[in-house]
């Protein structure tokens, strides 16, 4: 018999030390996955970056940082639903991560939840109160008196940091409150100080074509333009004043170069295919369509844009289709209409009931992961 337990308890140590070297290899793995994709997002090497963050959520679902590095990566690149959906699973497990709640609170207001995301703000900045990058978006979201005093609160509450996104969330301020001359002063101010700031640029444009002056305009948002790079705001509010001084040979060649530098910046084809397709250039809008369809089928411009280019060329029924599976998808993602079936979580240990939407125990998003390990050839999840 104490052959037998002596026998067992050996049995049970072997096992347990496979257990246990299993699950430390894959911690391991993971580890270095997590590291290469922290240096490839550093870079700006998105599609690599993409490819080893889902791999390390392969190796330990869940895992908080690989859900904020995706989330960030499709926020970057302007896919907001689906940024804002991984990042709102991220900040449950890293609630505290200022990074994670401006980059929200970002997808929120681009989505039109503009009170959703200055709660994220808030949030932020009673943690960091010269937060200068949530300062900027409480004041770019601040278009009622209320709100503006809101945000002049918390700029008051700012005394650290670097001046400049708190001198120019204070002139956006004047300017939506019609104090021209105060927020003029304001942002020469931030302009002596920072005088390759691409958004003081762009807000100098901005106060140009208020004042009826595009042609003036031109120069300052050029240079806000080439010094923001492809995938930003600035490059598309240059390619818009083009079109808007009737240079739509140039916003076309700029926006062009800019897909070819910023393949993954979904923005530019956006506004690419807007411009293509108000010019009866359908092809060419077809094509600048589909490439952001293809990364965010729940992209509800380009869905609303491609199903009027269908109506265009005489095919209600796919445009009616595009319509009804886009109402259908939004619902269930923005108003919160669970999922009826059931669905094994791909951390192994929990079954997704009717109505869940995140994983108790991993806290992965249902349905971002099948089986497999993503491939570096392809970026697709393979059995």
């Amino acid at each position: 018999m104490k052959t037998v337990q002596r026998l067992f308890s050996g049995a049970a140590s072997v096992l347990l030390l496979v257990t246990l070297s299993s699950g430390c290899t894959r911690k391991a793995k993971a580890a270095g996955k997590l590291d290469a994709a922290k240096e490839y997002f550093a870079k700006a090497d998105d599609a690599a970056a993409e490819i080893e963050f889902k791999n390390v959520l392969k190796l330990e679902p869940g895992h908080p940082q690989a859900l904020k590095g995706l989330g960030l990566i499709w926020v970057r690149q302007g896919a907001m639903l689906d940024g804002g959906r991984i990042l709102s699973a991220a900040k449950s497990k890293l609630p505290t991560d200022d990074q994670i709640g401006v980059n929200l609170a970002l997808a929120f207001i681009d989505l039109g939840f503009v009170a959703d995301g200055r709660k994220e703000l808030l949030a932020v900045l009673d943690r960091t109160p010269a937060h200068g990058e949530a300062l900027m978006l409480l004041a770019e979201s601040s278009l009622t008196p209320q709100a503006m005093t809101e945000c002049e609160t918390r700029i008051s509450r700012a005394k650290s940091g670097d001046k400049t996104p708190v001198l120019l969330a204070s002139a956006l301020i004047e300017f939506r409150r019609g104090h021209l001359e105060v927020g003029t002063q304001t942002l020469e101010q931030v302009l002596k100080i920072a005088p390759l700031s691409a958004r003081a640029l762009a807000l100098q444009a901005t106060l140009l074509r208020i004042n009826k002056q595009p042609e003036k305009a031109l120069q300052p948002l050029k240079k806000a333009s080439d010094l923001a790079g492809p995938n930003s705001t600035e490059r598309g509010s240059y390619a818009s004043l083009l079109m808007e001084l009737g240079r739509h040979d140039d916003a076309l060649a700029l926006l062009n170069e800019a897909t070819r530098q910023a393949p993954d910046y979904l923005p530019n084809w956006r506004l690419l295919a807007r411009i293509t397709f108000d010019a009866g250039e359908d092809a060419e809008a077809a094509a600048a369509l589909s490439k952001v369809l293809t990364k965010s089928p729940l992209d509800i411009e380009a869905a609303l844009l491609q199903s009027k280019l269908w109506l265009r060329g005489k095919q209600p029924a796919k445009a009616v289709e595009l319509l009804v599976e886009l109402s259908n998808k939004v619902a269930n993602e923005i108003q919160k209409e669970r999922p009826t079936t059931t669905e094994k979580c791909s951390c192994g240990d929990h079954t997704f009931a009717p109505g869940e939407l995140v994983c108790p125990k991993c806290k992965l998003p249902r349905g971002l992961l099948g089986g497999g390990e993503v491939k570096a050839s392809s970026g697709f999840i393979t059995g």
